[in-house]
């Protein structure tokens, strides 16, 4: 239900710096403040004499610019005693900042999308009966975030392998989802807690048949799409559609449609601007008919001739597409054959060239996310299988490390089909669905600060 309590046994605010018990693990130890940055302390004690950078964990103040630990801002969100799940969640306090809780019950097998907006985060999933939309309302960075009682948007569908889309661009809020044998798109621009603040959906695909493959961006005033379709006379099955006016009040405003010759298992779809004010089309796609990852880019004439692709080897499905801090593409891809994670990176452009990318077979994974932190650096979130313990993986030089995402008592947070982004002090929000039941709740993970 919204607003629920906390899961998987963590406690509200954790414990204070200074020897408090937070889950059964000692919190902090460390004294608020710590040795006094510059000059002598009361009473002829020495000046404090920098060690090198602040290490948030031995109580001492090693920069002596700030206090020691938690007190120094540099700590905040950063592990403040060796060995448990504490971190500096608030000046001078360490303590548990991990937070899991219900945003309502959903069905088994859904996937959603997760963003923030002004602070408070937004989350759209499909079940069986609706597409379905909610969002924190108060509390939101606390053990106990309330939540909007989810709002119907449109219909939903029985085929819940596809992950419907949300994305915000100038402050409106648009999603993209599959219902039956349609592909709809919908717009809010504000109270969109309350069904009526969404615009009517309108069918983009116009009544072609569709399967799990679906992608959406928008950025700047354009808006992409790419879905399946069967009526393609080539035998193709792809088709990618721009929008700039109207976007919300007929399917005939996406028109033309561009048809791409690949049977397509899924695909991701990205805007990046560039520096001459126009817009860079990213897209990924696996192509069931050559067994490959397609990759492409366009800058202008996207509706025709304007496409670049190369194909990427690995046999692996449903891409997620992030770009580096050097503004590098990486895809990362799901072989559903041996459940193993794909990481396709681009080093160099031209990316529209296969000598200009490497493949690593990383690991056994399930559904994949990826994102970026706040220095460009990037990240992705799986399970090794569906309702698994909940993994994260980082930046590291040209591959990842990685761990799972562990709650308060030290277990494995566990799920499936996560989608995720990192908040303020890098800290990760997880939408995902609890281990399947028969009305599985669908959990918000919030790391504290």
């Amino acid at each position: 239900m919204a607003g629920g309590s906390s899961a998987g046994g963590s406690t509200a605010g954790g414990a204070t710096a200074g020897g408090a018990t937070a889950g059964g693990s000692t919190a902090g130890g460390s004294t608020a403040g710590g040795s006094t940055a510059g000059g002598a302390t009361a009473g002829g004690a020495p000046a404090c004499t920098p060690t090198g950078p602040e290490l948030c964990t031995d109580t001492l103040d090693n920069d002596c610019d700030a206090g020691a630990d938690c007190a120094d801002p540099k700590c905040l969100g950063l592990t403040c005693q060796t060995g448990t799940q504490n971190v500096c969640t608030a000046p001078n306090t360490c303590a548990c900042g991990t937070y899991v809780t219900s945003v309502g019950t959903t069905q088994s097998g859904v996937r959603a999308s997760l963003l923030e907006v002004a602070g408070r985060p937004r989350a759209f999933w499909v079940n069986s009966t609706a597409a379905l939309y909610a969002e924190c309302t108060s509390n939101c960075g606390t053990a106990t975030p309330s939540w909007s009682t989810p709002v119907a948007v449109g219909a939903g569908y029985t085929d819940r392998s596809v992950r419907p889309l949300l994305h915000e661009s100038g402050g409106v809020l648009s999603v993209l989802w599959r219902s039956g044998n349609f592909v709809y798109h919908s717009e809010c621009a504000a109270n969109c807690t309350v069904a009526a603040s969404w615009t009517t959906p309108v069918d983009l695909s116009l009544g072609p048949n569709t399967s799990h493959t679906l992608g959406y961006d928008a950025l700047n005033g354009l808006k992409i799409a790419a879905w399946e379709t069967n009526l393609i006379a080539d035998g193709g099955g792809l088709v990618y559609a721009e929008c700039t006016s109207g976007c919300t009040a007929a399917g005939a405003n996406w028109r033309p449609l561009l048809e791409l010759p690949h049977d397509p298992s899924g695909t991701d779809l990205k805007l990046s601007a560039l520096p001459d004010g126009g817009l860079r089309r990213i897209a990924a796609h696996f192509a069931n008919d050559s067994n490959v990852i397609r990759y492409g880019e366009c800058e202008a004439d996207c509706l025709a001739n304007g496409w670049a692709f190369v194909s990427l080897t690995g046999n692996a499905k449903d891409p997620s597409i992030v770009l580096d801090a050097q503004g590098l593409p990486r895809v990362f891809a799901l072989n559903t054959n041996t459940n193993r994670l794909f990481v396709y990176r681009c080093t160099q452009r031209p990316c529209t060239v296969q000598a200009n990318w490497s493949t690593t077979n990383l690991m056994a994974s399930g559904h994949v996310t990826s994102g970026n932190y706040s220095d460009g650096s990037t990240f992705f979130v799986t399970s090794t299988v569906d309702a698994g313990a909940l993994l994260l993986g980082t930046e590291s030089g040209t591959t990842y490390t990685t761990a799972n995402i562990n709650l308060c008592t030290g277990a494995a947070a566990r799920g499936e089909r996560p989608h995720a982004y990192s908040g303020a002090n890098d800290r990760l929000r997880v939408l995902h669905v609890a281990p399947p039941g028969i009305n599985p709740s669908i959990n918000f993970l919030y790391q504290a600060p």
